[in-house]
Parts: structure tokens; C-alpha cells; sequence
């Protein structure tokens, strides 16, 4: 067999790690090596699904940056969002004062 998509190899390795059984006798069935299916894992585990249409460490890094940016980001997000609401319950306090 040839090229999988992302989502077949998310699908082999769900079933791998589901059926518990040897990686050997596993990959025949699909005409990969063993290698192969380990460094799927591997990526699946460290990147997603994403990581498993990955074909260079360029790419990995550019993922990895935007992962990270999208934490910070997140982080960010919730700290405003926390300052808003803050800030609404002193306008309502300084509106009751009134």
C-alpha cells in the first residue's frame, strides 16, 4: 500500500493501540514497516494529527511556534476576559452608588 492520509494514519494507530497486540504482525495487513508505524505514534503523540502530515522538521518547527503563540494567546484571552469582568462589576458597583 502507498501513501496514507492523516486521517488513515490516525486511524491505524487507534486501531494498533487499541488491538494491543505486536507491532509485527500488525503492520502486515497494512504494507508498512514496522518503523514506520512507531514513528507515526510517535508523531501522533507529539503533534496530533497534525504531526502525521508532517514531512519535514520545517514544518514541525512552524507548528510547534504556532502551538506555542496559540497558548500565550490563550492565556492572554483569559486574562482580558477575567479584566473584563472585573471592570463590569465596578461599573455596576459605582452605578448603584449613585
Amino acid at each position: 500500500m502507498g501513501n496514507y492520509s492523516p486521517k488513515q494514519k490516525e486511524k491505524i494507530i487507534l486501531k494498533f493501540r487499541q488491538d494491543k497486540v505486536s507491532v509485527k504482525w500488525f503492520v502486515k495487513s497494512y504494507g508498512i514497516t514496522g518503523q514506520t508505524l512507531l514513528n507515526w505514534c510517535k508523531k501522533y503523540d507529539q503533534f496530533g494529527i497534525d504531526g502525521l502530515g508532517l514531512q519535514d522538521s520545517a514544518n514541525k518547527e512552524e507548528l510547534i511556534n504556532l502551538r506555542n503563540e496559540n497558548k500565550e494567546l490563550k492565556k492572554k484571552n483569559a486574562k482580558l476576559e477575567l479584566r473584563d469582568e472585573v471592570w463590569k462589576k465596578i461599573e455596576l458597583l459605582i452605578s448603584k452608588k449613585k
